[in-house]
Formats: C-alpha cells, sequence, structure tokens
C-alpha cells in the first residue's frame, strides 16, 4: 500500500506537532520521514489517525534517549555503573511497524492494542569514559541498546511500555561533538565537547 505525499506530509506534521519536545521532534522528523512511507506498506492495515499517533508517541519517547543529528549520526549517553559510554549511530532510522499481541494480563490492565517499532543503523561505535579516541565502527547493533519501542493503547490513550534498556540512555551531544570522526581534545573528552564546570 503507498501512501500518497499528503498523508505522508501529515504524519510528519503529527510527529512534530504531537509532543512538547518541539525541537527535538523536529530533528526526529526529519529523519525518520523517509522510513514512514516504508513503514506503512509492511504493516497491517490500521486507521491513519492511530498511526500518527502511533508515530508520534514513539518518536517522543525516543528523542528522550537519543539525539537526532540531520548529518545521519544520532548520539546517546549509556550509563553503566559509574562509567559513561558514547555512543553514535550511523543512519539511526526507523525499521518495522508491526501489531503486537496483546495477553490476556494486558487486557485486564486497559490494554485494548498494541504495536512494536522496530530500530536499525547501518553502523555505530562508542567512546568509554577513560578511552583516547572512538572505537572502530561497527556494523550490529549496540548490544545495550533497546531494538524499538512498543506502543500499548491504554484506555484510549497511546503511551510507551516501559523499556528499563532506554531509560539507561539519555540523549548525546549535538553536531558539535560529531564533527571529527575520531580523535581527543585537550581535556580527554570526545571532540567538541566539555566537562561541566
Amino acid at each position: 500500500m503507498k501512501l500518497p505525499a499528503r498523508t505522508i506530509r501529515f504524519l510528519m506534521v503529527g510527529l512534530v506537532l504531537g509532543s512538547t519536545f518541539v525541537h527535538a521532534k523536529e530533528s526526529l522528523a526529519s529523519r525518520l520521514s523517509k522510513n514512514i512511507e516504508e513503514i506503512s506498506r509492511s504493516a497491517e492495515p490500521t486507521p491513519e489517525s492511530e498511526r500518527k499517533q502511533i508515530f508520534a508517541t514513539a518518536a517522543t519517547t525516543l528523542s528522550r534517549h537519543v539525539n537526532l543529528q540531520p548529518g545521519g549520526i544520532s548520539t546517546a549517553i549509556y550509563r553503566s555503573g559509574k562509567t559513561l559510554i558514547h555512543v553514535h549511530w550511523q543512519d539511526f532510522e526507523f525499521h518495522t511497524f508491526q501489531p503486537a499481541a496483546v495477553i490476556e494480563a494486558e487486557r485486564l490492565n486497559g490494554v485494548t492494542a498494541s504495536y512494536r517499532i522496530n530500530f536499525r543503523a547501518k553502523a555505530y561505535r562508542t567512546w568509554k569514559s577513560g578511552d583516547a579516541t572512538w572505537a572502530k565502527w561497527q556494523s550490529s547493533h549496540y548490544a545495550g541498546f533497546s531494538h524499538g519501542i512498543t506502543v500499548e493503547k491504554i484506555k484510549g490513550k497511546w503511551v510507551t511500555k516501559p523499556d528499563p534498556r532506554l531509560k539507561l540512555f539519555s540523549p548525546g551531544p549535538g553536531t558539535a561533538s560529531i564533527t571529527k570522526p575520531s580523535g581527543t581534545s585537550s581535556s580527554g573528552l570526545p571532540p567538541g565537547m566539555s566537562r561541566k564546570k
């Protein structure tokens, strides 16, 4: 099913306006817009108004954990105990959109519908606190990060299902920290970063 350009624009406007995180949503909407038509083609029929709400809910949640940049690099900081790990993804995007089964216990808790939106990226790399440079780009998924977001309809409202792995990530720095592919600054932090005073 190919969606008309007007529908795609409508979905993207919904992504931008559906959140109080307007700045994050603008970057997110521009980075994820290429995926919406492809995802919609692969999905079972879902009313357009619901698809818009599902994508907006997923994008809002994702923007609380990942900083998507226009140049194709997405950044996040992963907290592993006392260690901070900076993560870069190349071409991070929504990959698939599918209905998920709602089990009886979920129904009893008010869940009436559930959808899974999976992520993918072409590559990732990391910088651990204490390292002197970025690790080499890897072609697989970063193991500590969630593979996707589950969005559920509970009592008429779309919400994301809690994912304990996402809670360990916060948005990474913006484009200033990714202008050089590797190297160090005099402070021992990734290029473009500085310590809080």
